[in-house]
């Protein structure tokens, strides 16, 4: 079964002035989101989606989780909706369980560096608590964004280890390998067994992500890696061809060659084994 764990739907409409006015200052083009109809062409050599939510006060780009569950219920076979809440916001923790014990969501979407809070503070677990009490994972955006108003403080992986250690029984799926602190990433998914990561985000750095799957294939934790596309910014096919001429850099030379074996594995089998789908 091959799972695209990590994309969006959006809608300008729920794009602040800060949100359009720090994309123009990271000199990009406001663009216009993907239709509800082009998420789902895109998503057809698929068999399952994660839709991810997101919600930020601090920069003002705020998706309503209803737009995630409307869009989901319309294919309840294929889509699957991951809710996002501010953990600043008061009803976090009770928007969270209505948005899984009522509406079905199957993970809970969280960014830091949007967000603007450090992960490992206390007076987030919680919050924390309720998501390993519900069985869901985390999805966490801990890594580099291209918006100047997401201070990278805020991003670094090695606070999640104190999150992992917490609350065992936690799944904590880290997005687009912590980029660019992959190897930290790896050091930590080595060390803690409840810590995972997707591969998305890396479409225009094939050669980075060539590098980042040996360097986890040395620590042999390739099967603790989750195939995503990061849909807008490309699509599943895409990602899977990328995946599967990886080893053209190397054609010719010495260096290592991810394994087919691992490459199918990562495609087909391990988000499923991993979000137990």
């Amino acid at each position: 079964m091959i799972i695209d764990s990590h994309t969006h739907i959006s809608d300008i409409a729920f794009w602040g002035e800060k949100f359009i006015e720090q994309i123009k200052k990271a000199g990009k083009e406001v663009p216009k989101p993907p239709s509800l109809e082009e998420h789902f062409e895109a998503m057809k050599p698929v068999d399952k989606v994660l839709v991810l939510g997101f919600r930020s006060n601090a920069i003002g780009s705020l998706i309503p989780n209803e737009f995630i569950k409307k869009y989901v219920d319309q294919y309840p076979d294929k889509m699957i909706g991951v809710t996002c809440v501010d953990p600043h916001d008061k009803n976090a923790i009770s928007e969270l369980r209505h948005n899984v014990e009522e509406w079905g969501f199957k993970g809970l979407k969280l960014g830091p560096i949007y967000q603007h809070f450090f992960p490992n503070e206390k007076r987030w677990f919680p919050l924390y608590k309720t998501v390993e009490e519900l069985g869901i994972p985390i999805i966490i955006h801990q890594g580099a964004t291209g918006i100047s108003d997401a201070p990278m403080k805020y991003a670094l992986p090695i606070m999640l280890e104190e999150i992992a250690i917490k609350f065992p029984e936690l799944k904590i799926i880290v997005a687009h390998l912590a980029y660019p602190w992959e190897r930290e990433l790896a050091t930590l998914i080595w060390k803690q067994p409840n810590m995972y990561a997707d591969i998305s985000g890396f479409q225009d750095r094939p050669f980075n992500l060539y590098q980042n799957l040996v360097y986890f294939k040395e620590f042999d934790i390739l099967d603790r890696l989750l195939f995503a596309s990061d849909f807008p910014e490309t699509t599943p096919g895409k990602a899977m061809d990328q995946l599967r001429n990886i080893n053209r850099f190397v054609e010719g030379t010495e260096l290592p060659k991810i394994p087919d074996r691992d490459i199918e594995a990562l495609i087909n089998t391990n988000a499923q084994r991993i979000l137990k789908l």
